[in-house]
């Protein structure tokens, strides 16, 4: 089996996915891929299905309906893990994660145990988005960096690279946060543990096609964590 697995989690992505796969496979060819659907409407899962027949490093897991992006991602890494896997990528399936970069990721597992795409260290950037949610992310990162006092630029970041033994640590399973809240949830365990953690830039460019999973239920989710973060700080002194 692979080495390397890339894990996409995906609702309503049937514009997209075929895309991502295409460019995965070129960026990493011996790479295994797993996609995990939320029984998406739009045929995401048939497509996928269709492209797994065909290229037997594919896998497919379809879920009887949308259960949210945190336990999909629990789902995909879990499976990439069971199947052996040393290094486990997460990224979007919306092309908004150039699926070039992986290899950039990948390779900065050699000096660290979990890598990030990231948006706001030099030589990343963002394309594409409108003023108001650059300003939105731009702060909230800020805001999880020096409040929160997490270790990264991009703490929100989905684009990532694990080393196994990271994820075993992690124990995914019992971190908290039902949405995107998974992310930073994340990074505050791997500070805990004194994982190494690398930033690598990349380009975030807005979706080409559907509609964005943002929305005032993921946004307070992470607000609530940024309290909770900055009380925690407080007590600390």
């Amino acid at each position: 089996m692979a080495d390397t697995w890339v894990c996409l989690v995906t609702y309503n992505e049937a514009a997209n996915l075929p895309l991502v796969l295409e460019a995965v496979r070129v960026a990493l060819p011996e790479a295994g891929i797993i996609v995990v659907d939320d029984n998406s409407p739009d045929g995401t899962a048939s497509l996928a299905r269709e492209r797994a027949a065909r290229d037997p490093g594919i896998h497919v897991i379809v879920r009887e309906g949308k259960l949210g992006y945190a336990s999909a991602q629990r789902a995909a890494i879990d499976f990439a893990v069971a199947q052996g896997a040393a290094r486990v990528v997460t990224m979007d399936a919306d092309l908004s994660h150039d699926p070039a970069a992986l290899t950039a990721l990948v390779a900065a597992l050699n000096d660290a145990d979990m890598a990030i795409g990231s948006r706001y260290v030099p030589g990343g950037a963002t394309v594409g988005w409108p003023v108001h949610r650059q300003l939105l992310s731009r702060l909230g990162n800020l805001a999880f960096r020096w409040i929160g006092g997490l270790p990264a630029r991009d703490n929100t970041s989905g684009y990532r690279a694990y080393r196994t033994e990271a994820i075993e640590r992690l124990d995914l399973a019992s971190v908290p946060g039902r949405g995107y809240a998974l992310l930073t949830q994340t990074l505050v365990r791997a500070q805990r543990l004194g994982l190494r953690i690398a930033e690598v830039p990349i380009t975030f460019t807005e979706r080409r096609h559907g509609h964005s999973k943002m929305s005032s239920a993921i946004i307070g989710e992470q607000l609530r964590l940024l309290g909770r973060l900055a009380w925690q700080r407080v007590r600390r002194g």
